[in-house]
Formats: structure tokens, sequence, C-alpha cells
């Protein structure tokens, strides 16, 4: 197993790469390198020059990634987002990669590649160091960070990946999520590729458009997030049977999680970070209710651990809970600046990666991740854990999605903390009806202060709950006459 390996063999050959637009065989990956090589070449652009990409879910633009992991350069992938941040001063040029209408596989790299100088590159810079692959953090909870990552670790994660999923060549894997992202690129994209399955992708998705190449391409494996498959259980009313559904991001509610499975087949939930990779996944084999309920198992060669469990109440006796700690080969190399300095790393020390997130081990090498460490407070000595109160009042007839934020009052509980609620259809709660409730589910230092209703969530790009949207909202509602 390998990247790109084996292209000769007739049942990989034939296989394909599209997104509905530009379909590429596996066959003819090689002769649109060759064109590659001539372009990057023409424009005397070395492995050490610095490229940043904007990367997006199209042939061509997976098939530039591919060309350049290959060839060892150094690059930056962001996406094609108009408010995006600028490119890092490290990278000398900015390379568009966009199909037209006219576009086919045969198209010279002209045809589809826009390669300018990056106005925010400084002259200073000293060559950078090849087979470097560099993005940014999703910044869900503060400031995003620029993350370095060696080729060679960012694909032996990916075989990870291939064989946690069972992945083959024989697969049809469908990629609707953003593949500028490390869930997209890492656990998704690249372990794709590295089993030779046949791959479709599909940019700013939705059902009707999802439904169009689930009927076309009959993919067995699809790659979602929880937004997504909330939208598929709304949307398609014909059940579908995937051998395999990977789902990452924010956590799901069980209701929904049980409802994707019984409807379209076999869903696992998937743990990681742009720092680490793919980390930790539901167990294949495992029943329904356990993958529901949110226990992992790590990967191979990842060492998990909580160096300083809580002294507060855990979530249950045969647990122990604390910040996430890891250890992993595979992992990225360092933070860097805007000038590919490496910066100081609070977060790797000895004992590992100090995640940030808050996880109980169980036994039989089982984990559960309940948020970050900051979605959690001390409330009359109790340690109060946000993924718990949303769990529970996800479990009330007629709340689709919860998320608790703390908030700057204080009362006799301790800090308080707001609950954001979205709806089921045609549901009429009131946000006092949903906190009576709560009183009714939960112990007394755990119902939120407050309740606030929204039609929708705020979203990152990578799928997240923008918690900090969240959290201005309840400062300028404390503000507000």
């Amino acid at each position: 197993m390998g990247l790109l390996t084996h292209l000769e063999k007739p049942s990989v050959a034939t296989n394909t790469i599209s997104d509905g637009q530009v379909t590429c065989t596996y066959h003819d990956i090689p002769l649109i390198f060759e064109k590659l090589e001539h372009f990057f070449k023409k424009h005397k652009i070395t492995p050490e020059t610095g490229i940043a990409i904007e990367f997006s879910n199209e042939t061509f633009s997976v098939l530039t990634l591919l060309y350049l992991i290959r060839q060892g350069y150094c690059f930056f992938i962001y996406p094609p987002h108009p408010h995006r941040p600028a490119p890092p001063a490290f990278c000398r040029y900015h390379l568009h990669i966009q199909n037209t209408r006219d576009t086919t596989q045969d198209s010279p790299p002209e045809q589809f590649l826009t390669l300018s100088p990056n106005p925010h590159a400084t002259t200073t810079t000293a060559p950078l160091e090849q087979e470097r692959l560099y993005l940014r953090t999703s910044g869900s909870m503060g400031m995003a960070k620029i993350v370095e990552y060696h080729h060679k670790a960012l694909l032996a994660n990916a075989e990870q990946c291939v064989d946690r999923f069972q992945l083959t060549a024989t697969d049809n894997v469908f990629l609707p999520v953003p593949i500028f992202h490390m869930y997209g690129l890492g656990a998704g994209l690249l372990p794709a590729l590295s089993a030779n399955a046949n791959i479709a992708l599909q940019d700013k998705t939705n059902i009707f458009r999802y439904l169009a190449v689930d009927k076309q391409f009959k993919p067995n494996s699809v790659f979602l997030t929880p937004t997504l498959c909330q939208l598929l259980v709304k949307g398609c009313q014909t059940p579908r049977h995937y051998r395999l559904i990977v789902s990452a991001g924010d956590k799901m509610p069980k209701t929904l999680f049980t409802a994707v499975e019984e409807k379209f087949g076999l869903l696992v939930n998937l743990y990681g970070s742009t720092e680490m990779g793919a980390v930790a996944t539901s167990w294949l084999s495992d029943p329904l209710e356990k993958r529901a309920s949110g226990y992992l198992r790590p990967l191979p060669s990842i060492t998990a651990s909580v160096p300083e469990p809580a002294t507060h109440s855990p979530p249950s006796e045969n647990s122990t809970t604390g910040e996430l700690h890891l250890q992993y080969s595979y992992g990225f190399n360092r933070y860097v600046d805007e000038y590919a300095q490496g910066l100081s790393n609070a977060e790797q020390g000895q004992r590992g990666f100090k995640t940030g997130d808050l996880a109980s081990f169980y036994p039989d090498d089982y984990l559960v991740i309940w948020g970050r460490c900051d979605h959690s407070i001390n409330r009359r000595g109790y340690l109060v854990i946000f993924a718990e109160i949303e769990k529970a009042i996800e479990s009330l007839t007629g709340i689709e999605k919860a998320v608790i934020v703390p908030i700057e009052q204080e009362n006799a509980q301790g800090q308080g903390i707001c609950a954001y609620c979205t709806l089921a259809a045609e549901n009429t709660f009131t946000p006092q009806q949903i906190r009576d409730s709560c009183f009714t589910i939960l112990p007394n230092y755990a119902v939120p202060d407050e309740i606030n209703i929204l039609t929708t969530m705020p979203l990152l790009p990578s799928g997240k709950v923008d918690r900090q949207a969240l959290m201005q909202q309840s400062k300028l509602a404390v503000i507000s006459p």
C-alpha cells in the first residue's frame, strides 16, 4: 500500500477521481504529472520556493496536491473564501486552481492554474525545507495557528486510516466535506487515494447536489459532518445502505446518530485535530449503543493519556477524566509564524501534546471526548461538562441541537451558563419550557441560567459550531439596554 502505487493494475487503472466536471483515471495521473512538472519548471518553482494554494473540492486541486507531495514541495493550503486570512509571508507565490467550463483532464495546466506573486511575501525568508505542508487550525476557540507537517507523517497517518476504515480499491468514496481541513484531507482524501479507491468530490454541497452524486456515483463510503448527517436524515426520503459513514466535527446527538445508522448504514465517529491528524474512531464492530455514546479507540501508534485527572466528580466511577495528552510519531512538527520560524510550543511537553480537550478513559482502551477543557466549569464544587448538559437537553423531544456557552454573570450556582437551542420542525418550545424541563433531567447546579432559541447554529468553514460567535452574542445580550 502507498500513495499512488500499483496504478498499472487493471483493478486500479480504471478507477477515477471526479468532481462531476473533470474526471481523471488513475492510469492517466502520471501523464498529468508530466504536464505539471513542465509548468513548475517553466515558472522556476522549486520544492523550496513556498506556494500558497487555494484548495477546493475539485479534481485538479487533488491532482496538484498529489504532484506537490510526490515531488516533495513545500506548500500552504487554505480555503477559497473571500474573508480568509492572507497567505503567510513565507509563501512567495499564490496558486489559484479552478475549473472552467471547457476544462477537461487533457487541458494544459495553464487552463486551470493561475500563478501570481504573493503580495505579502518577504524577500528575506530563507529557502524552506522540502516535504512540508502547512495549514491553519480552525480557530474554533481563539486565534488560528499555522501548523507544519512533514509529508511522510501525513501519509503514515492516512495509512492508519486505511486500515481502520478497511478501505480498498473496490470502494467508492464520496467526499462532500472540505478537503482544505485536516478531516477531509487527512482522514478522507489521502486514505482514499492510498487505497486507490474511486473518489467523488463535491464543493458547497446541499441536499439536491448530494443526492445527484449519490445516484450517479453510488458511493459505499461517505465522509460527513453532524450538520450533513442532519441534512440527509431530513432531506433523503429513500433509505441508502453505505458500507461506512464517517462523521467528525462536533459531537453528534445520540438520537441523530441512531437515525443516521438506521437509515443509511454503519456510522462511526472520528476524533482528530489539525495538529495530530486522525486520532481515534469508533470501533467498527462495536454495537450501535456504544458507538452512539461516543466511545472511541485510538489508532495504532498513538499513546493517549490523562496525566492529571480532574479532582472533581468524573462522569462515571470506572473512568479517569482530565485533559487529553497524545504522543504520536505521525503528528505535526511544530507551529510556525508568518515567516516559517518555529514558535515555542507550550502544548508539546514530555507527556505529549496537550490537546486542550477533556476526555474520559474507560477499560479496554476506550475513551470519550467531552469537548474542550474550557467547555467545562466548576459549579457548587461539581465539574459541569457542557457536552453532558447538551446531551441531556437534546434528549428532550423537539430539541434538535443544543450548545452550552459560559456567560459573565455569576449566581448562587457559580459562573453562569447559557444554552442555545435549535428546534425540530413545527415545534413550539419556548425558552422557559425548555428550562423547566431541564430541572427534570439535570441536577440543579447544571441547569442553564438562560435559554435562547435559534433558527440555525452559526458554523465555521470546518462545519463545527462557532462557539465564539455564540459567546459574543451572549456578551451583546448582557450589555444591551
